[in-house]
């Protein structure tokens, strides 16, 4: 079962009790200070609770502006991560210039624990996610 936690002009904060994830999907494209409030609102969520898995649905981004990219890899992974989220499925858009932006995005964050599953499919990553 599904319960919304939050619920913006920019994105959805869920969590999927069946496989204890929190899910977070962009319900619109978003870059610079709009992607980092509803970013750094899921990393708010995942500190106060005590779950490890996180699916982050990002089907109306294409790609991330450099700066997004950098501030992602540098400064707000390593935050979640340190707030306790091991796994993540990201679901992207099927484009190439999206496949090929989540693949630099990931690039700069393979050093970690955490582990990631990337798809263009939600019920993928679910599985994926269930399995953790």
């Amino acid at each position: 079962m599904t319960r919304v936690i939050e619920e913006t002009e920019t994105y959805r904060i869920e969590v999927d009790q069946d496989i204890d994830t929190v899910i977070y999907t962009w319900t619109k494209p978003v870059s610079g200070e709009e992607l980092r409030q509803g970013a750094n609102a899921l990393l708010a969520f995942a500190a106060d609770n005590d779950l490890f898995k996180m699916i982050i649905d990002s089907n109306r981004i294409e790609a991330h502006t450099k700066a997004d990219r950098t501030w992602l890899q540098e400064e707000w992974a390593p935050d979640i991560i340190d707030a306790g989220m091991m796994y993540s499925g990201v679901v992207y858009p099927g484009t190439l210039i999206a496949e090929m932006d989540i693949e630099q995005l990931m690039d700069g964050m393979d050093d970690s624990e955490h582990r990631s599953y990337i798809t263009e499919s939600l019920p993928e990553a679910r599985e994926w996610i269930a399995e953790k």
